[in-house]
Protein backbone atom coordinates (compact mmCIF):
# COMPACT_ATOMS: atom_id res chain seq x y z
CA UNK A 1 0.00 0.00 0.00
CA UNK A 2 1.31 3.57 -1.18
CA UNK A 3 1.35 5.75 1.77
CA UNK A 4 1.87 9.25 0.91
CA UNK A 5 3.65 11.71 2.96
CA UNK A 6 3.18 15.54 3.44
CA UNK A 7 5.89 17.74 2.68
CA UNK A 8 7.05 20.06 6.09
CA UNK A 9 7.35 22.86 3.95
CA UNK A 10 3.52 22.99 2.76
CA UNK A 11 2.35 22.50 6.12
CA UNK A 12 4.93 25.33 7.53
CA UNK A 13 3.21 27.83 4.58
CA UNK A 14 -0.22 26.91 6.19
CA UNK A 15 0.84 27.52 9.84
CA UNK A 16 2.57 31.08 8.41
CA UNK A 17 -0.95 31.98 6.93
CA UNK A 18 -3.09 31.16 9.79
CA UNK A 19 -0.68 32.90 12.24
CA UNK A 20 -1.14 35.73 9.97
CA UNK A 21 -4.92 35.76 10.77
CA UNK A 22 -4.42 35.34 14.26
CA UNK A 23 -2.10 38.47 13.96
CA UNK A 24 -3.74 40.73 11.80
CA UNK A 25 -7.49 40.06 11.86
CA UNK A 26 -8.87 42.20 14.78
CA UNK A 27 -7.43 45.57 12.86
CA UNK A 28 -8.20 44.26 9.24
CA UNK A 29 -11.59 43.37 10.45
CA UNK A 30 -11.83 47.02 11.86
CA UNK A 31 -11.49 47.96 7.69
CA UNK A 32 -14.48 47.52 5.21
CA UNK A 33 -14.87 44.20 3.74
CA UNK A 34 -15.54 44.77 0.15
CA UNK A 35 -12.40 45.16 -1.72
CA UNK A 36 -10.50 44.22 1.00
CA UNK A 37 -6.49 42.87 0.68
CA UNK A 38 -7.00 40.81 3.70
CA UNK A 39 -10.27 39.14 2.58
CA UNK A 40 -8.58 38.30 -0.75
CA UNK A 41 -5.59 36.85 1.43
CA UNK A 42 -7.88 35.09 3.10
CA UNK A 43 -10.13 33.94 0.18
CA UNK A 44 -7.36 32.88 -2.07
CA UNK A 45 -3.83 32.37 -0.64
CA UNK A 46 -5.45 30.55 2.99
CA UNK A 47 -7.96 29.16 1.05
CA UNK A 48 -5.62 27.62 -1.87
CA UNK A 49 -3.09 26.26 0.80
CA UNK A 50 -5.54 24.17 2.62
CA UNK A 51 -6.81 22.79 -0.43
CA UNK A 52 -3.49 21.95 -1.98
CA UNK A 53 -3.09 19.76 1.42
CA UNK A 54 -6.56 18.00 1.10
CA UNK A 55 -5.94 17.08 -2.20
CA UNK A 56 -2.77 15.35 -2.14
CA UNK A 57 -3.98 12.22 -1.41
CA UNK A 58 -7.25 12.93 -4.21
CA UNK A 59 -10.04 14.19 -1.84
CA UNK A 60 -12.96 15.33 -3.70
CA UNK A 61 -13.65 17.98 -1.32
CA UNK A 62 -13.56 21.95 -1.09
CA UNK A 63 -12.73 24.35 1.22
CA UNK A 64 -15.26 27.42 2.45
CA UNK A 65 -14.06 30.33 4.45
CA UNK A 66 -16.12 32.40 6.71
CA UNK A 67 -15.73 35.21 3.85
CA UNK A 68 -18.92 33.33 1.85
CA UNK A 69 -20.86 34.81 4.38
CA UNK A 70 -19.55 38.72 2.67
CA UNK A 71 -18.90 40.04 6.20
CA UNK A 72 -16.99 40.22 8.90
CA UNK A 73 -17.19 37.36 11.42
CA UNK A 74 -16.76 37.35 15.55
CA UNK A 75 -14.36 34.01 14.65
CA UNK A 76 -12.81 33.58 11.31
CA UNK A 77 -13.02 29.95 10.07
CA UNK A 78 -12.02 27.61 7.16
CA UNK A 79 -14.14 24.64 6.79
CA UNK A 80 -13.52 21.42 4.49
CA UNK A 81 -16.83 19.96 2.80
CA UNK A 82 -16.49 16.72 1.23
CA UNK A 83 -19.04 16.70 -1.86
CA UNK A 84 -20.51 13.78 -1.40
CA UNK A 85 -21.75 14.76 2.48
CA UNK A 86 -21.87 18.61 3.01
CA UNK A 87 -22.15 21.41 1.09
CA UNK A 88 -22.56 24.35 3.77
CA UNK A 89 -21.64 25.09 6.94
CA UNK A 90 -25.17 24.92 7.87
CA UNK A 91 -26.13 20.86 7.01
CA UNK A 92 -23.46 17.55 7.07
CA UNK A 93 -20.36 16.96 8.99
CA UNK A 94 -17.23 18.55 8.10
CA UNK A 95 -13.31 19.88 9.60
CA UNK A 96 -13.04 23.56 10.18
CA UNK A 97 -10.36 25.44 11.76
CA UNK A 98 -11.72 28.24 14.54
CA UNK A 99 -10.18 31.00 15.82
CA UNK A 100 -10.45 31.78 19.13
CA UNK A 101 -12.20 34.33 19.82
CA UNK A 102 -9.68 36.24 21.51
CA UNK A 103 -7.42 35.31 18.19
CA UNK A 104 -4.92 33.77 20.57
CA UNK A 105 -5.17 30.20 19.14
CA UNK A 106 -7.22 27.77 16.58
CA UNK A 107 -9.40 24.83 16.98
CA UNK A 108 -9.38 22.25 15.22
CA UNK A 109 -12.72 20.93 15.37
CA UNK A 110 -15.36 18.91 13.71
CA UNK A 111 -18.70 20.51 12.96
CA UNK A 112 -22.38 19.28 12.34
CA UNK A 113 -24.84 21.24 10.34
CA UNK A 114 -28.49 20.26 11.61
CA UNK A 115 -30.46 23.11 9.92
CA UNK A 116 -31.88 20.24 7.26
CA UNK A 117 -32.68 17.73 10.23
CA UNK A 118 -34.34 20.29 12.22
CA UNK A 119 -36.30 21.58 9.96
CA UNK A 120 -37.30 17.93 8.49
CA UNK A 121 -37.71 16.48 11.97
CA UNK A 122 -39.01 19.74 13.90
CA UNK A 123 -41.90 17.57 15.85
Amino acid sequence: MKRNHYNLGVLIILEEKLLKILEEYSVERKKPFNGSSFVNFINEDCKNEVESFIKKDGFDGNVETFTVLGQWSDTPWIAIFNKGLTHSINNGCYPIIVCKSDLSGLYLSLNIGLEESQNRYSE
